[in-house]
């Protein structure tokens, strides 16, 4: 009886034993499928951060290619028949036509300035003649005094909307194009409109052609297409120009 109540006894804490170690086994699976999940949410999350930061920078370099885009086609392309060419124009483009420096033929502003400090206002070289004539009065004798260095006075019209690199003296009912390369290249503010002018050079009479007259109205702002044929037209070709106001 007593053999028999001990091998019950033991084959209880056998069955107790064994149960606990396959509990103890359970329990280690499940802390190793936990850690195992833990890994694999930390490592997903880490692919999210990495495709967050990814996609910001692709949005960032598009940004910056759309803008390098607008920024190229705001540029000015070059247009034809540039007023400056001594050819007349017939072919090709003004050599720097781009809007930095539109309407020279080489060199820069900046370079072509006066070494003499100027008043405000005043554009360009000194005057080196005395004594202003009325724009009207000087073109009844425009082609006797066609080589002849004269200073004019008048009201500016129209001005190059580009960069200032021309405009229309006006005087009453007559009115000649400044172009202001004689011999130094200058421009003034294309918002001189309507203010008085005092300027230095030749007054000339120029034939502008068909692609000159297209490319004058492409200044001014308005459509090429709506005009056509050559112009004949009073040219002062400055050397320096003061504005008033």
């Amino acid at each position: 009886m007593r053999q028999t109540l001990i091998l019950v006894t033991c084959l209880s804490l056998a069955s107790v034993i064994g149960c606990d170690k396959k509990t103890a086994t359970s329990g280690t699976a499940t802390t190793t499928a936990t850690k195992s999940g833990a890994s694999a949410t930390t490592k997903s999350a880490a692919t999210t951060k990495t495709s967050a930061a990814t996609t910001k920078t692709s949005a960032a370099t598009t940004k910056v290619a759309a803008k390098s885009v607008a920024t190229s086609s705001k540029e000015e392309k070059p247009y034809p028949g540039c007023i400056y060419k001594e050819d007349g124009s017939k072919e090709g483009e003004c050599p720097s036509e781009l809007a930095k420096d539109h309407g020279q033929l080489g060199g820069s502003p900046g370079a072509a300035a006066a070494t003499v400090k100027l008043a405000p206002g005043h554009y360009g070289s000194p005057f080196s003649v005395k004594g202003d004539r009325a724009l009207s009065a000087a073109i009844v004798t425009a082609e006797a005094d066609k080589d002849k260095m004269q200073r004019f006075t008048g009201t500016i019209g129209e001005v190059c909307q580009k960069k200032g690199c021309w405009f229309v003296l006006q005087d009453g009912t007559k009115q000649a194009r400044v172009m202001m390369r004689d011999p130094k290249y200058f421009v003034i503010p294309i918002k001189s409109s309507g203010k008085k002018a005092v300027l230095e050079g030749k007054l000339i009479t120029k034939v502008f052609s068909e692609a000159n007259v297209k490319h004058i109205e492409h200044d001014a702002g308005r459509d090429p297409s709506k005009v056509s044929g050559s112009r004949k037209e009073y040219v002062i070709m400055a050397r320096s120009v003061k504005i008033d106001g």
